[in-house]
């Protein structure tokens, strides 16, 4: 046998012994790591949850260095971005699982449970407990029958609490039985517990009753992203600046000429959507969604502002500290 032979067999079995031992150790790592994991099940899961989040938040950050310093007086805000895939980052929070009361931002919910109940050209009246609610937005009249797609852009552009109260009754033409302001409610807040808006409740279609129609940030977030995917018809409405509410018979019964989102085309943002709303005690309130150039939404929000045209300013504080 030469020696280069002898030298090949040594090696050999001197790796296999190597490799054994090797083998040996590591299999008792993974006993002992799984003794560990089955003692302390949080063991594993930080294993695999912690660092990955912490690189993808650090992505984020470096992406939107100016977000980092950003602070704004409202109570509430978050800004998340959405890709077409895949789940979406939170790029700016604050105070997003706070309690507040919503104001108008509680029609986008009337609108979901409505585009949910009625087809779009059913004929719905309005009646006089509807326009007897606050305010005098459409000028409505006790009688009058409209569209369900024509009371939507009055509730989703010019706000109007009169043809949300219209809606959630649901008082149809040819019909002898509707739901009722009181049913619909229930039904909003069904839908938010499908949608899982833990910290969220209805009290009716308009957002008008303070401390006890309220959400979260979080919530409401969860809201625009299911309309996003299941509706996004509803941001199609919120997103005219103006729009003729038509009659069945194809006349007009009403114009609105601006929607009360006012960043509605400034600054060459590409708005999709939104909702306003104010209350004195839900001080100034918004929700924005873009649409960036790489194809995702960045969906903004805002509770609490101190004004009504605070609200708009410290919007774009936020989508002007992104977009650096």
């Amino acid at each position: 046998m030469s020696k280069t032979s002898k030298f090949l067999i040594i090696f050999l079995i001197s790796f296999a012994g190597w490799w054994g031992v090797n083998l040996l150790y590591q299999n008792l790592e993974e006993v002992y790591y799984f003794n560990e994991v089955s003692k302390n099940p949080k063991l594993f899961l930080a294993q695999i949850n912690i660092s990955p989040e912490t690189k993808l938040i650090n992505q984020v950050v470096e992406k939107y260095p100016e977000i980092k310093n950003l602070e704004i007086e409202a109570t509430s805000a978050i800004s998340f971005l959405m890709p077409e895939s895949g789940e979406g980052k939170i790029i700016f929070q604050k105070n997003i699982y706070e309690k507040r009361p919503i104001a108008s931002l509680t029609k986008l919910m009337t609108a979901l449970v409505a585009k949910e109940l009625y087809r779009p050209e059913q004929i719905m009246i309005v009646s006089e407990e509807a326009i007897n609610q606050e305010e005098q937005t459409g000028d409505f009249k006790t009688g009058d029958e409209l569209s369900l797609n024509e009371l939507l852009h009055s509730v989703l552009i010019e706000s109007s609490n009169d043809a949300a109260w219209a809606i959630a009754e649901g008082k149809m033409v040819g019909a002898e039985n509707f739901v009722g302001e009181k049913g619909f409610v229930e039904l909003m807040n069904l839908e938010a517990q499908n949608l899982e808006m833990e910290n969220t409740n209805f009290v009716n279609p308009t957002g008008l009753d303070g401390q006890e129609n309220y959400s979260t940030a979080q919530d409401l977030l969860k809201l625009v992203q299911y309309i996003i995917k299941k509706h996004p018809d509803i941001l199609d409405i919120t997103q005219k600046k103006s729009h003729e509410v038509l009659k069945p018979d194809g006349t007009i019964h009403h114009f609105i000429p601006e929607n009360t989102n006012k960043l509605l085309g400034q600054n060459g943002l590409e708005i999709v959507g939104g909702k306003t709303g104010f209350t004195e005690e839900a001080g100034g309130c918004i929700i924005l969604v873009l649409k960036e150039k790489e194809g995702d939404y960045l969906i903004s929000l805002i509770l609490g502002a101190k004004s009504q045209e605070t609200r708009f300013e410290e919007m774009k504080k936020i989508i002007e500290a992104i977009n650096k």
